[in-house]
């Protein structure tokens, strides 16, 4: 005999079934996610890599949407986008960021750190990074840097050969829109830089409009540089990351368990794009110099030169692209890393 337990039991299963099979799925939180970067770059991978495993271990309950190769405007429109909460996560070099402070302006000057260890340290420590990007982005622009993925260093692609200094005077290079600090320094090695967005940089080289572009080689590949440039100077001028940002109010959304696994995944994200982009580097420059292009390494002379004609602009723009603070802020942090890890 059934006991009178287990048939109220078995009622109130049934009853639970019955009750919730007419009720709607509670709804995924969406976050949407623009990028400038192209199929099989390594930011492309690890976003589908970080919204696929988001997915997963939040059972559904977040859902990250990817906007790739800038499909919704420019990397300075979808910035924009970002604070007004229109999109809620980006992906995006740090120059992007430049009018937001100085500090992300100095930190673009070429030739300023000694390896990617140094400037992610002063990128994220106490005494630069913090003071001047994580606390005053989420302050004051409600954005929260979630990472800072070193990104590979920016080279030059161009139609004629550029071997020194005197090769630079007269390039048209192309320069991305709205870093004034990249123009003052091209402006210094002589070149004439052309701002243009990223997606018509192509169209731009093909019709004339510039002889050059500057960006990583996994940018390079991917808009396809090296079917109208044959000449690849590896300058390693620019060292710098992509940060990934995500609006405070769509952060806030998530509960508490599933903000611990979005950050989680995105720390476990930044290795694995960073092990593909190193990976990457070596294959593409195989695949261009088969593709006829010549790989020109600068001498250390020739760093040296264009090192001595960039110093003066630490203290030349402390008039008006960051403060003298600001750049003795960012000296400090650099000594103090150097000195922390002498030798």
């Amino acid at each position: 005999m059934i006991s009178i337990r287990r048939l109220t039991l078995a009622l109130v299963l049934s009853l639970t079934l019955v009750l919730g099979a007419g009720l709607p799925a509670q709804a995924a939180t969406k976050l949407r996610i623009s990028h400038n970067a192209g199929p099989g770059q390594p930011i492309t991978e690890g976003i589908e890599h970080l919204a696929k495993i988001v997915g997963e271990r939040t059972d559904g309950r977040v859902e990250i949407e990817i906007f790739p190769n800038n499909i919704l405007g420019n990397d300075l429109t979808v910035r924009d986008m970002l604070v007004e909460g229109t999109v809620d996560m980006q992906s995006v070099g740090n120059g992007f960021l430049a009018n937001w402070t100085g500090a992300m302006q100095i930190v673009c000057v070429y030739y300023a750190y000694n390896d990617e260890a140094e400037m992610h340290a002063v990128h994220t420590g106490k005494d630069f990074g913090q003071k001047y990007f994580h606390e005053p982005f989420l302050k004051e622009r409600g954005v929260r840097i979630l990472d800072m993925w070193p990104q590979s260093p920016r080279h030059l692609i161009s139609k004629r050969p550029v071997r020194s200094q005197a090769d630079m005077k007269g390039l048209k290079l192309r320069t991305p829109v709205g870093i004034p600090v990249y123009d003052d320094l091209w402006g210094r090695l002589g070149v004439m830089p052309m701002a243009l967005a990223l997606e018509d940089a192509f169209t731009g080289m093909q019709q004339g409009v510039c002889d050059a572009v500057e960006m990583p080689l996994d940018f390079m590949r991917s808009y396809r540089f090296a079917e109208v440039a044959k000449y690849l100077t590896l300058t390693h001028h620019l060292l710098y990351d992509q940060l990934l940002l995500i609006n405070e109010n769509s952060f806030n959304k998530l509960s508490d368990g599933d903000k611990k696994i979005l950050t989680d995944a995105v720390a476990e994200t930044s290795k694995l794009v960073n092990d593909k982009r190193l990976a990457l580097d070596a294959k593409i420059m195989e695949e261009f110099k088969a593709m006829g292009v010549e790989v020109i390494e600068l001498s250390p002379e020739t760093v040296a030169e264009f090192q001595q004609i960039i110093e003066p602009v630490f203290e030349d723009r402390a008039k008006d692209l960051w403060t003298p603070q600001i750049a003795a802020d960012f000296k400090a942090a650099i000594k103090n890393y150097r000195e922390a890890n002498a030798q």
